[in-house]
């Protein structure tokens, strides 16, 4: 059974490790916490991870931001940061479910919507 995790303590290393794993040479413990720990005047980020049982299959960031509109409204956003799955859990749906998991928290945090950036050869 796949279950989510919100801001699971102690999971910086594990978390790091799945992301070097996936993209090669993401980063360390320092680019970690500029992404996932500082503190900002925005709602702080979140980290959510997908389990079966102990194993991780995916994982991803979501940073809050605030962004005006060229009418000039303003809005509160979730920005999705360091997301990846496993090779071994591909095509079983982690991804759709990491989504839908962080429209839900960026709607929580007061946020308008929910963007992220991809790069044409990501494997996710």
């Amino acid at each position: 059974m796949i279950t989510v995790h919100i801001n699971p303590a102690d999971s910086q290393e594990d978390y790091l490790r799945c992301l070097n794993r996936v993209f090669g040479d993401w980063g360390d413990a320092e680019k970690y916490f500029w992404y996932f720990g500082r503190q900002t005047v925005f709602p702080n980020p979140d980290v959510l991870v997908l389990k079966n049982g102990d194993q991780l299959l995916a994982g991803s960031g979501v940073s809050y931001r605030r962004i005006r509109f060229p009418n000039g409204g303003e809005a509160v956003i979730g920005i999705m940061s360091g997301s990846w799955t496993l090779p071994e859990a591909r095509g079983q749906g982690c991804f759709t479910r990491i989504i839908e998991e962080s429209i839900q928290l960026t709607a929580q945090k007061g946020g308008a919507m929910l963007i992220a950036f991809v790069t044409e050869d990501n494997a996710s």
